[in-house]
């Protein structure tokens, strides 16, 4: 069975797709609603497909329940749904009007974790391997325009080897059970966990963009289109205000915009957004396609120890998150991303990093709008086996990752990985045509690996352009001794820098605090040990900023978030700034007072 599964997780990851726009030409409909949900026994031989359960209604079944969409199915039934592992079966039916029948419809899901099989009124359209990523199908040749279409997903979220993130799937000697753990501390939360809709677009239509726009106001631009029967191609570039920067009758072009307001991170200077309108036009001049997209006129360059935003120094200040949240699991909600947000610009932060998977796309239209830099990880987490096929379906999700989140001002950095075991030789042939590829694809952003290991072992660091590196002390080395903090994180990163004469960024530090536990003098798992573990570190970054050999400290973590049941985790990970409910921690009062006080400022304000 587990050699089955390993080879249906080998097929090929969607790339991904525009962002989803209504307009007066295109039409969008939400599916996110109650779906019919079926769960097989856990490990099971995939019942459901072999007895083509795509092509019964699923609800009559004696297990049928509902699932809403968007939503993980783990936290919302009992602990045997919770630690499920295996198929999970959605249906739901929809009216497709008549009138769509003129063009091309569209099913789009924004995420499906992990391996999704789609079928349309008994067929199959499509299937996709991985999380946190868009995919979507043409369906138009599947369903009856002005009839009801059923639509079927079937989920496996099994873990192994060669799926990113790896998995460790091994019998616990319970019947029909498989217990997983995957190599990440984070809780394995599956389903529809964002939206599913129905895309109505011309027959003729633009399938992807492409959009850099630098500090000197230089504008480059692409378009793909699917379909024939457009003669004439309108670009126009707005700003804020809606006045005309730039025209051009080309699909594909550059340009220039004269003196461009600038796209700056928080505590940098303002957000500024411009509007790139594409019109697809048939001879007669009726409009026959037609997107928007926001973006940004910025540079982002660096030197042997500084990041540069649009050429002056930019000090990271911000945290490692999760998308997750109580009962949702790590599924959208857009009050939780607003609540999130707010709260991050309520500590004076300027950054964040997506650990360890991609974030929603409406989290990066907020980031744009808000002013958030964003560094975004790739679902590498803790690799510790290489190979081909690993290597292959890795290549997939950098394409991808690139792809959707290119044309975002607020997204500064790729990290293609966070903490593999990059103290084996296997790995530097492993990431060197990893970093090749996110090169050939962006030249206008560094690549980074967040690292575990340490400079003397490492060998992945030389071919990154930033390095990160995640680093516990007081907490997972040398736990209660506050006093030697300062001195090891000082000398480690002084240690990074002159080795390597790269951008050193600490992407985690911290320590647990489980909520209203307190104690004087401050030990371990309490909110003053937190608290104290960090001021330790601070001492240090402000020594090594002065010296410009450090470029940012990111805060582990943002808000506690939920693992698996282990011996070392208290009902999940608690080394939040905020509660899981989003409360503040005395900790997170500290960082307020310290990121609002210690802003990054422009060089001429220095």
């Amino acid at each position: 069975m587990l050699q089955t599964l390993t080879l249906l997780l080998l097929s090929p990851l969607s790339l991904a797709i525009l962002p989803v726009q209504e307009n007066e030409i295109r039409e969008v409909r939400q599916l996110n609603d109650l779906w019919t949900f079926v769960r097989e026994p856990s490990n099971s031989i995939g019942y459901g497909l072999k007895h083509e359960w795509f092509r019964q209604d699923i609800s009559t079944f004696h297990n049928a329940t509902v699932m809403p969409v968007p939503s993980a199915f783990n936290d919302l039934q009992d602990s045997s749904l919770r630690d499920h592992v295996g198929w999970v079966w959605y249906q739901r039916s929809e009216f497709i009007p008549s009138r769509m029948s003129k063009g091309r419809t569209y099913i789009r899901f924004d995420s499906a974790n992990y391996y999704a099989k789609v079928f349309i009124n008994t067929i199959e359209t499509g299937a996709n391997t991985g999380g946190h990523l868009p995919f979507e199908f043409d369906i138009t040749q599947h369903i009856v325009y002005g009839q009801k279409s059923t639509i079927t997903v079937a989920i496996n979220n099994t873990l192994s080897l060669t799926t990113l993130p790896q998995g460790d799937v091994k019998p616990t000697g319970y019947p029909d059970h498989i217990y997983q753990r995957g190599f990440m501390d984070f809780f394995p939360y599956s389903g529809l966990l964002r939206s599913v809709r129905l895309l109505f677009l011309p027959k003729t239509h633009i399938t992807g963009q492409s959009i850099i726009a630098d500090a000197e106001g230089s504008l480059s631009f692409t378009n793909d289109v699917i379909g024939t029967g457009f003669s004439k191609v309108e670009v126009i570039v707005t700003d804020a205000d809606g006045e005309i920067e730039y025209t051009s009758s080309a699909l594909n072009g550059t340009g220039k915009v004269a003196k461009p307001e600038l796209w700056w991170p928080r505590n940098m200077g303002k957000p500024y957004l411009y509007t790139i309108t594409v019109r697809l036009l048939s001879d007669s001049g009726s409009l026959i396609d037609v997107i928007r997209t926001k973006f940004g006129f910025r540079s982002i360059t660096w030197t042997k120890s500084e990041i540069l935003w649009n050429g002056r120094p930019f000090y990271c200040q911000g945290f490692g998150m999760h998308e997750e949240y109580d009962v949702r699991g790590r599924s959208f909600d857009s009050v939780m991303m607003t609540r999130d947000l707010n709260l991050v610009e309520w500590t004076g932060a300027n950054c964040y990093r997506t650990s360890h998977y991609p974030y929603s796309e409406e989290r990066m239209e907020e980031n744009d709008r808000r002013g958030i830099a964003v560094i975004v990880e790739t679902a590498a987490v803790a690799i510790r086996h290489y190979s081909d096929s690993i290597q292959n379906h890795h290549m997939d999700f950098i394409r991808a990752t690139i792809d959707r989140d290119r044309n975002h001002p607020s997204a500064f950095m790729w990290s293609l990985a966070n903490e593999p075991s990059s103290s084996l030789h296997e790995a530097k042939p492993y990431f060197v045509p990893l970093v090749k590829l996110a090169k050939s694809l962006d030249t206008t952003r560094p690549i980074t690996v967040v690292l575990a290991s340490g400079p003397a072992t490492d060998v992945v660091a030389d071919l990154l352009d930033v390095i990160c590196f995640n680093r516990y002390y007081g907490w997972y080395s040398n736990i209660g001794m506050l006093f030697k903090i300062e001195a090891d994180i000082y000398n480690e990163i002084s240690i990074w820098n002159k080795k390597f004469a790269r951008p050193i960024l600490i992407s985690e530090y911290g320590a647990e605090a489980i909520p209203g536990m307190h104690r004087d003098p401050p030990f371990a798992f309490t909110e003053e040990y937190q608290v104290e573990v960090l001021k330790e570190h601070h001492k240090a970054f402000d020594r090594l900023r002065n010296e410009k050999r450090l470029a940012g400290e990111m805060v582990w973590v943002f808000a506690d978030f939920m693992t698996l049941q282990d011996t070392t985790r208290v009902v999940g990970n608690h080394k939040g700034l905020f509660t899981r409910q989003r409360e503040p921690k005395m900790s997170a009062h500290l960082i307020r007072q310290r990121y609002s006080t210690n802003k990054t400022r422009h060089r001429d304000e220095l």
